[in-house]
């Protein structure tokens, strides 16, 4: 009876003793599995919705040099003009929000140039005086050639004055308005050089603004020097551009 009782407390401590031990080994893997990663985050599924997660697997893809570089976005050619002035005078932009980058269409006025206190008087107003004048003179000569009181030569002369002058008139006339002589856009585009300012005195001839289409557009990107052995396998850039943050 003895024997019996001390074999079973053998027993009982056994058993207690192998439980432990599964304790004992349940908590420690768990703790090397956290020390294994320490920086892991766990998302439910739930979570995972709510915040957008995806998942993605990694997978081998050919590897590509990037070279950070900064460049210039230019047009094409032949995709803008350079508008010119059409007469002397001070220029007035059409709106007091003209600048560079404004739109523009076909035709539409983006100055007036006016000369009317200009020392040397208002050139429209001077080409109109002389197209009068040439144009009586002219009329007055076909009656005198009839006659032979000038002759041929002296007639042609006469005419030639007045198909220059009236080419002249025609021009400003064309573009005459009461306030001066209007610049219009020859295409639709936006301003990309403005090259005079507001109230600036203008020649002939003189350059007001570069006007582009942007149909095309040509990136130029300034490569360091040291890249220049890498240029012939680049096949592709992804640029931002100044007025947003988009690629």
């Amino acid at each position: 009876m003895k024997i019996y009782i001390v074999v079973c407390f053998i027993a009982t401590i056994n058993l207690i003793g192998c439980d432990g031990g599964h304790k004992d080994s349940y908590v420690l893997s768990e703790e090397r599995e956290h020390n294994a990663f320490p920086e892991e985050i766990k998302f439910t599924k739930a979570q995972a919705g709510m915040t957008g997660l995806k998942i993605q697997t990694v997978v081998p893809e050919p590897f590509r040099q990037v070279v950070k570089t900064s460049g210039q976005i230019l047009a094409a050619q032949g995709d803008e003009t350079t508008v010119v002035a059409t007469s002397n005078g001070v220029v007035s932009f059409s709106g007091v929000s003209v600048t560079e980058g404004t739109a523009f269409k076909s035709g539409e006025v983006i100055a007036v140039i006016s000369g009317k206190n200009l020392l040397e008087g208002d050139p429209t107003e001077k080409v109109k005086v002389e197209y009068e004048t040439a144009l009586n003179e002219y009329r007055r000569a076909e009656e005198l050639v009839k006659d032979k009181i000038i002759s041929a030569k002296d007639f042609e002369q006469i005419r030639l004055r007045y198909e220059t002058v009236r080419t002249a008139y025609e021009a400003h006339a064309d573009n005459a308005i009461p306030n001066g002589v209007k610049v219009t856009a020859p295409l639709t585009g936006y301003i990309k050089n403005k090259l005079v300012s507001q109230g600036e005195y203008v020649s002939v001839g003189q350059p007001i603004v570069v006007i582009s289409q942007n149909r095309r557009l040509q990136l130029r990107a300034e490569v360091p020097e040291r890249y220049y052995k890498y240029l012939g396998g680049i096949n592709d850039a992804h640029f931002k551009p100044a007025y947003d943050n988009s690629t």
